[in-house]
């Protein structure tokens, strides 16, 4: 398992452009979600609205479900358009935070990744709060008294930072412990069942935590806006 936070280079494109580890694996991933999501929305295309979920179809109705309340009790009901905004994003992260359990280093675990994501969160905040009029948006910043518009400025531009580097530094954490677990592999065996428990905490329940949080904050950042 390797290790390297920098990401591995994978090969490099017209040899300017370095395609890394990460970007691969995002690929990977995002395939993978996508003929998902393909197939997914295939099975409702022809059912009759009248007609009750059967089989696989229970999955598909069981993530909007829990989006949709996610997002009503986080953001209320008349905000149900951010429901395919916060739907991808939980589904994307879930499967890269949980991408460790077969043996891809979770792209999550790249601040690149992390960052990329804090960033279009963070556009996705800015425009919401710039819906409310220019003049509205920067008076926001010395509210409640002027003195603070520098401690406002700061907590604004920090939120990005914030979203990128607590996802990252979690994923990151947990991914360099199993590595290094299984580097002792090699030489005590037993370690393989001694790393298990370790794996179901920083793989799938922290992967799952660390998901949970993020698109809560994105929620109560957007609301904030509002």
């Amino acid at each position: 398992m390797d290790v390297n936070i920098s990401g591995k280079v994978v090969f490099t494109l017209f040899n300017t452009i370095v395609v890394t580890d990460t970007v691969v694996n995002t690929w990977w991933i995002m395939g993978f979600i996508t003929v998902l999501a393909y197939f997914g929305g295939r099975l409702f295309k022809n059912r009759p609205v009248n007609q009750p979920p059967a089989g696989a179809e229970n999955v598909a109705e069981a993530i909007y479900s829990l989006t949709e309340g996610l997002v009503v009790s986080n953001m209320g009901e008349e905000n149900k358009k951010y429901i395919p905004y916060i739907g991808t994003l939980m589904i994307f992260l879930a499967v890269t935070n949980l991408s460790g359990l077969v043996g891809i280093k979770p792209p999550t675990s790249d601040l690149h990744t992390t960052g990329a994501l804090a960033i279009l969160t963070f556009i996705l905040i800015q425009g919401t709060a710039l819906k409310g009029g220019l003049w509205n948006y920067l008076k926001g910043f010395a509210q409640p008294l002027w003195p603070l518009l520098p401690i406002n400025l700061i907590g604004e531009v920090a939120t990005p930072f914030s979203l990128a580097f607590r996802l990252f530094g979690n994923i990151l954490s947990g991914y360099m412990i199993m590595g290094i677990f299984y580097g002792a592999l090699v030489k005590i065996w037993y370690l393989f069942f001694i790393a298990q428990p370790f794996h179901m905490y920083f793989d799938l329940f922290s992967g799952l935590i660390q998901t949970f949080i993020f698109i809560s904050l994105t929620m109560v950042y957007i609301r904030s806006k509002q």
